[in-house]
């Protein structure tokens, strides 16, 4: 299951998360903010992004188990290791936790949560066979990354410079 979220593409998304919040301002001055103030706000958005991206990078391997078997047959789908109802019952857990992390980020961290959720289901069942729409698809979910964090830390219009280079 581990292997499935691909863990080092969760831990640069929370730092792209965690990077759009620091453009609040000096990390030492954002970080004295009141319990439940900036601080928790960054940490949901970065553990919901991490989660949201596993949710998707589970589902994506469901969906590709097919041509996986040919050309990545040790992938824990093809080797057997996890069996795909046991990983879409993971993905939509993933999902669920991620959506559920945003609560503390406020209604619009809350809609980018879902969106980017909505987004990854359909890259996985219909975009990513539709040249560059794909791949225009995950470019917004990268630089959307940073917009999330921007807004669970007041920065939203701060970090739509990063957003613009990720998404590039």
């Amino acid at each position: 299951f581990i292997r499935l979220m691909r863990p080092l593409n969760m831990a640069i998304c929370a730092v792209s998360a965690c990077v759009g919040a620091l453009l609040y301002g000096p990390p030492l001055a954002v970080m004295a903010d009141p319990p439940g103030g900036w601080l928790v706000r960054t940490i949901a958005a970065a553990l919901s992004s991490a989660l949201i991206l596993a949710a998707g990078n589970v589902h994506n391997d469901i969906r590709d188990v097919a041509a996986d078997s040919i050309n990545a047959p040790g992938r824990p789908l093809p080797a057997g290791a996890v069996n795909a109802e046991a990983a879409a019952w993971f993905a939509l857990l993933l999902a669920a936790a991620g959506c559920h992390l945003a609560i503390p980020v406020g209604t619009a961290g809350v809609l980018v949560a879902f969106s980017a959720a909505f987004v990854l289901y359909l890259y996985n069942t219909i975009l990513k066979r539709i040249p560059l729409v794909g791949n225009a698809a995950v470019a917004l979910l990268g630089g959307m990354t940073f917009v999330y964090g921007g807004i669970a830390g007041h920065a939203a219009m701060r970090s739509f410079v990063p957003a613009v280079f990720a998404f590039l």
